[in-house]
């Protein structure tokens, strides 16, 4: 299976002529794809990268990038995109065509160099090729009401398709002499305002040993990770919510979710009470089909400047 996402390096490329050719063959690929495959069935997770005004994405060489992680039976693919074909349409989409039939090419060598096999890269590319119906504007309309589907960007991507793994960014603020650390998920912006994710839930954990700034020692860092990482993981499967920021300082992390409702995480929840390490865990949940408090932090993190996080480790 194939899994897209895009990065925007600036908000004036919201809309630009490669943001329209991504959609319509993401969306076209998402037409491919069961619901829930992500961790049960191998495949690849294409990243586009388009350097802008906010970050240039420095950290993403030229061609084509890949590792495999194991837990997730995904190879991640990063594509960095050329600046001189932004604005131009026709080139964008055969960019990324092309971007995506070699991410399937490396996928299925990496995926039988790790002994998973199940991974048809003859159909991924009919998948790809399927793509190819929606150039054209009068191609793209027949294919959208013939799904009955909506072309806002957001709405139109498949939640089974997505993953918060990557896409990070790093900016720090200070408030009153106090630091405070943000960690944005930029790539979630490809389902921002989603109508299966209309509620906001911010996870607040105490930390336990803060030092004079009111941040964890390095020893509790690991420990408030390994309780984000079984929230993510558990909300992840099923396509329950999704993690799109964090905040740390003034003795507090907060973790920011956007979830179907309140009543299918209370057993995730309750789940990761075991990984706490003598935390606390404290939920709010209430109704945020903006996406408001995402894109307030997107701006704080934004005005201080972020800072691309490289991707996870490799298996």
């Amino acid at each position: 299976m194939i899994a897209m996402v895009l990065y925007l390096g600036g908000p004036e490329q919201r809309e630009c002529e490669f943001d329209n050719a991504w959609c319509r063959i993401s969306l076209a690929i998402s037409e491919t794809c069961p619901d829930g495959w992500i961790g049960s069935i191998p495949g690849v997770h294409v990243a586009f990268y388009v350097p802008g005004t906010t970050t240039l994405h420095p950290k993403v060489p030229a061609g084509l990038k890949a590792y495999f992680r194991a837990t997730h039976k995904l190879v991640f693919v990063n594509v960095r995109v050329p600046t001189d074909i932004i604005d131009k349409f026709d080139e964008s989409f055969t960019f990324v065509i092309g971007a995506l039939h070699n991410a399937v090419a490396v996928a299925a060598d990496k995926l039988a160099r790790n002994d998973v096999m199940a991974f048809d890269r003859i159909k991924m590319d009919e998948f790809i090729d399927h793509a190819k119906l929606y150039r054209t504007d009068e191609g793209f309309r027949a294919r959208i009401e013939a799904k009955i589907r909506p072309v806002t960007r957001g709405q139109q991507l498949p939640l089974t398709g997505f993953s918060s793994d990557v896409g990070w960014s790093l900016a720090q603020t200070a408030t009153g002499g106090r630091l405070r650390f943000i960690r944005i998920n930029t790539a979630v912006k490809a389902i921002q305002g989603h109508p299966e994710l209309p509620c906001l839930m911010t996870v607040s954990i105490p930390i336990l040993r803060p030092n004079a700034h009111g941040l964890p020692t390095r020893d509790e860092s690991n420990e408030l990770e390994t309780i984000e990482e079984e929230l993510v993981k558990a909300l992840e499967l099923g396509a329950k919510g999704f993690m799109v920021g964090t905040t740390t300082g003034s003795g507090i992390r907060e973790l920011l979710f956007y979830i179907r409702d309140g009543s299918r995480v209370a057993a995730t929840l309750e789940a990761a009470a075991k990984y706490t390490q003598g935390h606390e865990l404290r939920s709010v949940i209430v109704e945020d089909k903006e996406w408001s408090a995402y894109k307030q932090l997107f701006d704080d993190a934004t005005k201080a400047g972020l800072i691309s996080m490289p991707p996870p480790a490799t298996n």
